[in-house]
């Protein structure tokens, strides 16, 4: 019994560990609606960024923080660069910061 406290003890240190250690993600990257423009899944449209050609849905930013998603230079017509900060985790990319690039 002592050995299977310390064994999950252990276990949810280096869990607990692992969880602050991400790599920080700052640049000028591609958004858009993930499910509109990505095709990722799911039935709301939400905003996700464009990472080294694999998508990310976003948590931290609405996508109607962004304006009228669904405009004609909306997040749900069309991609536009931002620029992002923030870490993944989890497969979500966490923003500390995301910023539309003006046209």
């Amino acid at each position: 019994m002592k050995y299977l406290f310390l064994f999950l003890s252990a276990l949810f240190i280096t869990g607990c560990a692992s969880l602050k250690n991400h790599h920080s993600i700052e640049g000028v990257y591609d958004v858009a609606c993930g499910s509109c423009i990505y095709q990722m899944p799911g039935n709301e449209c939400q905003i996700a960024v464009q990472i080294e050609d694999k998508s990310y849905y976003v948590y931290g930013s609405g996508i109607s923080e962004h304006g009228d998603e669904h405009a004609d230079d909306g997040l749900c017509q069309t991609a536009r660069k931002a620029r992002v900060k923030g870490y993944i985790q989890f497969g979500v990319f966490n923003a500390e910061y995301l910023e539309l690039v003006p046209q």
